[in-house]
């Protein structure tokens, strides 16, 4: 949301590499935006970056979505979770998650969905969502002080039934060899 305006916009941004993926997703969105995706180069850690970003036009029905995660604390917006989010999550809602914001573990026996944006809080409440929409069997882990949900072992085979329809070919690697 920008200080002027009365309505919000959206940025997704993925790296380069995945151009595959972000071009799906402007496919999806693209009825939203006034403009192609564009390039973006920036650095991390002092790395050169190249990142594909779409960008929404500012427009009232991305408004409930703002509202849905965004409160004023103290004259500023926070993101937040709300109780109402399981009205959303769904198996599509899962695997977009997973693809935008997910990763294996290294032995391809559990899987993260970061969270890092929250607080544990948050994402002790995203974790009991989880379970409760999908009876998966999950943890949050404490990543350099940030929130991380773990999805265990044991509930891998429901979390792949779940999202591996709805994943883009070009990040399906994330859920190989489970």
């Amino acid at each position: 949301m920008t200080k002027t305006s009365i309505t919000p916009y959206f940025i997704f941004t993925q790296t380069a590499k995945r151009f595959s993926y972000a071009w799906h997703v402007f496919s999806v969105i693209g009825h939203y935006c006034g403009k192609l995706p564009r390039l973006n180069y920036s650095t991390r850690n002092g790395v050169p970056l190249r990142s594909i970003q779409i960008h929404t036009r500012s427009c009232l029905q991305l408004l409930e979505l703002y509202k849905l995660f965004y409160v004023e604390v103290e004259e500023k917006m926070v993101k937040t979770i709300p109780l109402d989010l399981l009205a959303y999550l769904d198996s599509i809602a899962l695997a977009y998650w997973a693809m935008d914001d997910g990763a294996a573990t290294r032995s391809r026996s559990g899987f993260y969905l970061h969270t890092k944006g929250f607080t544990f809080e948050e994402a002790y409440l995203l974790a009991a969502m989880l379970h409760y929409q999908f009876d998966l069997v999950v943890t949050v882990q404490n990543h350099k002080n940030r929130p991380t949900i773990y999805i265990t072992r044991k509930s891998m085979p429901i979390f792949v039934s779940l999202v591996k329809h709805h994943f883009h070919t070009s990040i399906i690697y994330k859920l190989e060899g489970n």
